[in-house]
């Protein structure tokens, strides 16, 4: 790995003047790797607009610093799920349109339209409030109207409960219509047919508000999964999340673009003991070594994030080996087995990423953990602090984001 030209210390007490206290547990996020992985998708999808999708803390990789280097970039739109994510962006300096795909609630409506950020409006009862809130703030606030296809969450049904919507928006004087979006459940598997079918029920309802007078409205439904391999549903726009950090979806989609994850953790041996075989390790005695082992102790665990259901699966990179983790994850700390690894207190121990020839990146934990890449990379706390580096981060480090 190169080493980075310059740090950032997301957590308190890392602040200049503090590092000598820092653990080795951190978590390097390379902006260089963001920015390429946004050029792999924007020249997949040719002249169709990116949202860039920085929703949840940037999938665990920090909202900032990520969102300048892809506003940097050149990112059409930005997409996040709450008002005060939204916020965040407009005070970091990001003029891209921003787009909140989740529920904006009354108390927040006021300042989602003082900051200009674009509402999600998807059902009858959200209007009087959007309308009060745009007459407060002395501007008009701008909607994309949200579409139900068959994911059964956010969205207004086609037909009758549509054109009504729609009916009802043009009597508010105080909000202007500038979007309209769905969201696809299955776009990411190998079958599309039911991504074709929510297609073809977005198709109907565009054709619904078209004839109430809402036409040339922006249209947007590909997620990572759609974007890869749907072209014909770009439409308008697409919203990549998870590809923009090195992660394909699924294995299922057709399109492998070369994507390369953005986050590498570390950390390193604390100490290195002998074990005699028959010896237990851990909580519940979970782990019986066989033999004589040498057994490494790395300072992370579930309180940083690290899944305990790793216990006795999961693994580390030491010297380009896999080191097996022995006994259960504990909450500051984990034991790996280094019998054939020649390794001491203080070694290199790479917990997502790369050692030598060996791998193992968040899809690889995903699997064991039985659940996907989106919350490994989101399921680290803030005890673990980010360090970022790259020429995509020149001019944001002076901010001191």
């Amino acid at each position: 790995m190169r080493r980075p030209r310059r740090l950032l210390f997301a957590y308190f007490f890392l602040r200049p003047g503090r590092r000598k206290y820092m653990r080795p547990t951190v978590a390097y996020v390379d902006l260089d790797k963001l920015v390429h992985n946004y050029n792999a998708i924007k020249s997949h999808v040719g002249k169709a607009m990116l949202m860039a999708m920085v929703k949840a803390d940037a999938y665990g990789h920090g909202l900032l610093p990520v969102s300048l280097a892809l506003a940097r970039a050149g990112a059409d739109y930005f997409g996040v799920a709450a008002v005060e994510e939204g916020v965040s962006l407009r005070k970091a300096g990001i003029n891209q349109p921003i787009l909140c795909v989740g529920a904006a609630f009354k108390s927040s409506l006021e300042e989602a339209v003082e900051n200009d950020i674009i509402l999600t409006l998807y059902e009858e009862g959200q209007l009087g409030q959007m309308q009060e809130a745009a007459l407060k703030a002395g501007k008009k606030a701008r909607v994309h109207i949200k579409l139900e296809t068959g994911m059964n969450r956010l969205g207004a049904h086609t037909g009758g409960e549509l054109a009504r919507l729609a009916r009802a928006l043009k009597k508010c004087s105080m909000l202007r219509a500038e979007g309209v979006f769905t969201h696809f459940a299955a776009s990411d598997s190998a079958n599309k047919d039911f991504t074709y079918e929510q297609a073809s029920i977005f198709e109907q309802g565009r054709e619904i508000l078209a004839n109430e007078g809402l036409e040339g409205l922006i249209a947007h439904a590909a997620c990572s999964g759609g974007t890869l391999d749907c072209p014909d549903l770009y439409y308008d726009m697409v919203r990549p999340g998870i590809a923009l950090y090195g992660y394909h979806p699924s294995d299922e989609v057709i399109n492998r673009l070369p994507l390369e994850p953005i986050m590498r953790l570390e950390s390193r041996l604390s100490q290195v003991k002998e074990i005699k075989a028959g010896e237990s390790i851990g909580y519940g005695r979970s782990f019986t070594a066989p033999r004589d082992m040498r057994i490494g102790v790395v300072p992370i665990g579930y309180g940083d994030g690290y899944r305990r259901a790793l216990s006795n699966k999961g693994c580390a990179l030491i010297n380009g080996r896999r080191a097996n983790i022995t006994g259960r994850v504990c909450m500051d700390q984990m034991m790996v087995d280094i019998t054939d690894i020649p390794a001491e207190t203080g070694e290199l121990v790479v917990l997502l990423g790369k050692s030598g020839d060996e791998k193992f990146d968040a899809e690889d934990m995903a699997q064991i953990c039985g659940t996907i890449s989106y919350e490994i990379t989101l399921g680290f706390t803030a005890r673990v602090p980010k360090i970022y580096y790259g020429e995509a981060y020149d001019g944001i480090e002076q901010r001191g984001l």
